[in-house]
């Protein structure tokens, strides 16, 4: 099973990849990432629909740039006029949200 599982994640993050280069955006990898865990099937269909039904009118009116699934936690990318709008809007629906931002200077790399 588990090798069925590294060869389909293989398989369609491959694929996927060569989408996002062809398209290198934020607003891309957003898509297709969320597209990556659907496709896998490791989440809970029942929570995703919940999920889609809370975001999906933030998506449409560009409060958020999109999110995706990433084991159990849901990443959302928002710009920060529009963080508070969707923390409420989660906390409302009894969701736990926990917000980070990223580095002004950008990817950093620590060596020891």
């Amino acid at each position: 099973m588990l090798t069925e599982l590294k060869n389909k994640i293989n398989t369609l993050g491959r694929g996927l990849i060569e989408k996002l280069i062809e398209n290198p955006s934020i607003e891309k990898f957003l898509e297709l990432s969320h597209e990556f865990t659907l496709k896998l099937g490791i989440i809970d269909k029942k929570i995703t629909d919940k999920i889609e039904q809370i975001l999906k009118p933030l998506e449409r009116k560009g409060v958020i740039l999109g999110h995706y699934y990433k084991k159990n936690i849901l990443v959302i990318v928002t710009q920060t006029p529009n963080t508070a709008t969707v923390e409420e809007l989660l906390r409302k629906h009894r969701l736990n949200t926990l917000t980070h931002k990223p580095s002004p200077g950008g990817i950093k790399i620590e060596t020891q």
